[in-house]
């Protein structure tokens, strides 16, 4: 028999003093100007001389006349990175170093929008050196901005990675373009580990994607359970714990009861809980940690079994 249990938002809310930030990146739309990240191409605070310039400001054509000033990338957008594309291949027109988690999946977004009509850049994400995602011809017209997204994934050893963009067109005529709103985000993902015990299982889908709900499904739930629980956590514990010390032979504890919130399920067979993701930017990147357990006496000497553990990474896409 399928029940169903959807949990309020007062359980997220719990966690929202601990949700990470947005966007990875420090000063994504250059609005603090020329700060927060390098470059291999020169920086010029007055006038444009040559090719592998660049600037950051509001308007483009007092760097060099022969640019067209773009309208706001968003709005309220007001500085952006002005490049003169520079004939030397290889170059970072902009890098910065950023902490990962390993394991995490990552997405990367720029936009773009190309100054002199005709001959556009071709704009490509790198990390660690190694290009990454497809490459972004910018428009032949000025004025438009275009969006790329690229999608990375952390080695289980990596906690620091350097991103980085660059331009694969090396003509010195036109190759001129604007950078702004750049940002690393999480991708949301959801990912079992460990293993059940007693038939218990726990699943999760769809991903958690902002505003998405969440449904998270107990199965395997014994006719002679009492009850049910469905625990949320910050933490998670893998290897688990064994609780066969306890009682409890092949069962284990996945999560981290320090940090968590518990939910009470009636029913057997399968049964299901809601979580309904805020649409709020500052839970992007928010890890949670699931596991369910089920108290059925004479099932061992504890008198309970627990489910694999879920890991969910909230994200905007």
């Amino acid at each position: 028999m399928r029940h169903h249990c959807f949990a309020a938002a007062i359980v997220v809310t719990l966690f929202l003093p601990l949700a990470r930030a947005q966007n990875l990146l420090a000063n994504p739309g250059f609005e603090s100007g020329n700060i927060g990240f390098q470059s291999d191409y020169a920086f010029s605070a007055g006038s444009n001389c040559c090719e592998g310039q660049y600037t950051v400001r509001a308007l483009p054509n007092t760097f060099n006349a022969a640019f067209v000033n773009p309208p706001p990338v968003v709005p309220g957008s007001i500085n952006m990175m002005v490049v003169n594309g520079s004939i030397t291949g290889g170059l970072r027109i902009w890098y910065q170093t950023v902490a990962v988690i390993p394991g995490a999946v990552y997405q990367l977004y720029l936009t773009g929008c190309t100054a002199v009509v005709g001959g556009p850049a071709i704009l490509q994400w790198q990390v660690n050196g190694s290009v990454i995602g497809s490459p972004l011809t910018l428009p032949n017209g000025t004025g438009q901005w275009v969006a790329n997204t690229a999608e990375w994934t952390a080695p289980a050893t990596v906690t620091s990675v350097e991103v980085a963009i660059r331009d694969l067109n090396t003509s010195s005529f036109p190759n001129d373009f604007y950078l702004d709103e750049l940002s690393m985000s999480f991708l949301a993902a959801v990912r079992p580990y460990g293993v059940g015990c007693g038939g218990l299982m726990l699943a999760a889908s769809p991903t958690p994607v902002l505003g998405n709900t969440v449904v998270f499904t107990t199965s395997g739930i014994p006719a002679g359970a009492l009850f049910t629980c469905h625990v949320l956590s910050l933490g998670r514990i893998d290897p688990g714990l064994p609780l066969a010390p306890l009682g409890a032979p092949g069962c284990f504890q996945q999560i981290d009861l320090g940090v968590s919130s518990t939910i009470l399920l009636s029913g057997s067979g399968i049964v299901t809980s809601g979580l309904l993701v805020p649409t709020g930017a500052t839970w992007l990147g928010l890890n949670l940690h699931a596991q369910s357990a089920a108290l059925v006496p004479g099932i061992n000497a504890l008198g309970v079994i627990t489910s694999n553990g879920v890991s969910l990474v909230l994200g905007s896409a």
